[in-house]
């Protein structure tokens, strides 16, 4: 059982509170007006029902030991990989293949996946004995997978949300500051291309963070070049 002293209060009543202004938010975009006559669709009390179900999921979870996870993540995740291959013969909604509906109810499995996924490169990346680039190599491959049965479906959006998180989970990992920086430059630079003065910015900035990491002269002009040449 997680320990009630280590719980963060802090994140739950943020995310109460996002919930709350979700809640508001989808209540107002269906509430429509024309003249006297107001019309609310139901989305607003499905969003609340199920927020509250998500509430009663994480009271149920602070109960079971941890050992639980480390048991049920790989089964699940595969589930879950299934799960994106069988979607994906389902029929086209916009011309995506996302959704499964069942009796109703629209089930998204790389909602799912984001959260599996997390945890398994979590269990990886933090094994006793890896260097960074095995850390690296195990979150690489495993974000892989799903990433790639994502983006066939297509949800290139989702995507980002996978490396932004594999991102911020080598940093906490604790790789080092110049692997992250080499791995986020050229992203950073085509956004930055879009003007000369903003790319010119980044270069400084990015030679900067990386002559603070210790970085070779020679790597880090190999970096600024990749960043030059190929943005």
């Amino acid at each position: 059982m997680i320990n009630r002293k280590k719980f963060d209060f802090t994140l739950l009543i943020l995310y109460i509170g996002l919930i709350t202004l979700g809640c508001i938010a989808i209540y107002s975009a269906s509430t429509t007006v024309i003249g006297e006559s107001v019309s609310t669709q139901s989305y607003w009390w499905r969003q609340i029902i199920f927020s509250g179900l998500s509430l009663l999921a994480i009271a149920l979870v602070l109960k079971l030991p941890m050992p639980i996870f480390d048991i049920l993540i790989l089964p699940a995740f595969v589930l879950n990989l299934l799960a994106l291959i069988l979607v994906l013969f389902t029929p086209a909604v916009n011309g995506a293949h996302r959704w499964f509906s069942i009796g109703g109810i629209n089930i998204q499995p790389s909602e799912s996946a984001k959260l599996l996924t997390i945890l398994m490169v979590a269990r990886y990346i933090t094994k006793d004995g890896l260097n960074e680039y095995r850390q690296m190599l195990h979150g690489f491959g495993i974000m892989l997978v799903p990433v790639l049965l994502i983006m066939i479906e297509p949800d290139f959006g989702t995507t980002l949300v996978f490396w932004a998180a594999l991102l911020a989970m080598f940093i906490a990992v604790g790789v080092p500051l110049f692997f992250v920086l080499l791995i986020v430059s050229p992203v950073i630079a085509v956004v930055a291309s879009i003007h000369w003065l903003a790319i010119l910015i980044w270069l400084v900035i990015l030679v900067f963070l990386l002559m603070r990491s210790g970085l070779s002269w020679v790597a880090i002009t190999v970096a600024a070049i990749v960043n030059v040449l190929f943005p």
